[in-house]
């Protein structure tokens, strides 16, 4: 049976795939010092970042099983809200990598 983990992976390295070409174009031009839109840097920063995906990943990973993964990034979670006292259900996965490391 496949594990929910290895589904992860799995959906991650086609997600990768999927933004590839176009994050490949992109990067080309921005190291020939080619100017790029707004909306294809929004791409970049966003869509086509995939930290925040491979950090769940790496958590989830570490963890002696994916339940006691999953409690972890809650408790992530709420540090972020309570260290920023956020109003947004969702904090900023980039104040979670900071308190991963």
């Amino acid at each position: 049976m496949v594990s929910k983990l290895d589904i992860l992976k799995k959906g991650l390295v086609k997600l990768k795939e999927s933004l590839k070409t176009k994050k490949e174009q992109l990067e080309t031009k921005l190291a020939r010092k080619e100017s790029i839109s707004s909306s294809d840097e929004r791409w970049l920063d966003n869509e086509a970042n995939t930290i925040d995906e491979q950090c769940i990943l790496n958590t989830l990973e570490s963890s002696s099983n994916y339940e006691q993964g999953l409690e972890h990034l809650d408790y992530l979670i709420l540090q972020v809200h309570q260290q920023h006292n956020l109003q947004s259900q969702y904090p900023c996965f980039s104040q979670i990598r900071l308190l991963m490391q």
